[in-house]
């Protein structure tokens, strides 16, 4: 992927912001479409749902992590459609649920009158390492997370990325800043899918960002254009594929590798007068 200031139409560019454009804009590009914010929570939880069963709809069962913030109301949305498809759900919440406000509580409230009773606030590591599903789902924090994880959230990431199930991340995986895509001392979730929403985050798409998204979705849940013609942005992003690595010759390599990092090549050849 790259990142560039000056689009052409050769190319299909698309749009990419910060953190804080989107954040500082979604709730008033909402308004102009007379969308109430807890609209636009459910439409980002199903649209996490539906890519969590187009990606693997043999599951049968989920972990859901969710703070107490937009992206733990969207996990609660996640884990909600899940309990009315059959799929068996527990949820770990980071704080204690008193803590939980706005649409975030809405969408909390909805998920236990919907019958999901498996929440759980306390020893979540141990009910991470016990868990033995299909699907983790990482809604602990969303493009408004900057600077270091602590350490019980270090303990839930380690936990996750040591686990053997797949990983779904909401918007961002967690510990990956929205902005740069930095992440500090390797803590952040590892996803195998990020569905995120509206419009690009530039920090999903530079950086270390290649290292921990996964295949990258974007769910505009019938924003982004509204969002893109409303709010100017001087990033813009166009995907590369990348080069097949035929017969499984090649090592895997992070995609963030550069030619200091992936080892050293000796070559010996020659004759008289050709060193």
């Amino acid at each position: 992927m790259s990142l560039s200031q000056q689009p052409t139409a050769k190319y299909n560019w698309h749009n990419a912001y910060s953190a804080k454009q989107v954040l500082e804009n979604e709730a008033s590009v909402a308004k102009s479409q007379k969308l109430a914010m807890y609209k636009l929570m459910e439409r980002a939880g199903k649209a996490a749902f539906t890519a969590l069963q187009q990606r693997w709809p043999e599951s049968k069962s989920i972990l859901v992590l969710s703070g107490k913030g937009n992206n733990g109301g969207d996990g609660f949305v996640v884990a909600r459609l899940a309990h009315i498809a059959n799929i068996q759900v527990s949820v770990l919440i980071t704080c204690d649920v008193t803590s939980i406000k706005g649409d975030a509580l809405t969408a909390y409230q909805a998920m236990l009158d919907a019958g999901v009773n498996h929440v759980f606030t306390e020893k979540l590591p141990e009910h991470i390492d016990s868990f033995s599903g299909d699907v983790i789902v990482d809604a602990l924090f969303g493009i408004g997370f900057r600077g270091v994880l602590n350490d019980s959230m270090q303990q839930l990431v380690l936990a996750v990325n040591e686990h053997n199930a797949q990983v779904l991340s909401i918007d961002i995986p967690s510990g990956l800043c929205a902005t740069t895509g930095n992440v500090i001392e390797d803590n952040a979730i590892i996803a195998n899918v990020t569905v995120t929403f509206i419009v690009f985050k530039q920090g999903l798409l530079t950086g270390q960002a290649a290292n921990y998204i996964g295949e990258l979705i974007l769910a505009d849940i019938e924003l982004g254009q509204v969002f893109t013609q409303l709010v100017p942005s001087g990033i813009y992003y166009q995907q590369y594929y990348p080069i097949l690595n035929r017969g499984g010759l090649l090592p895997e390599r992070l995609k963030t590798s550069h030619k200091g990092s992936i080892g050293q090549v000796l070559a010996v050849g020659g004759g008289t007068g050709m060193p």
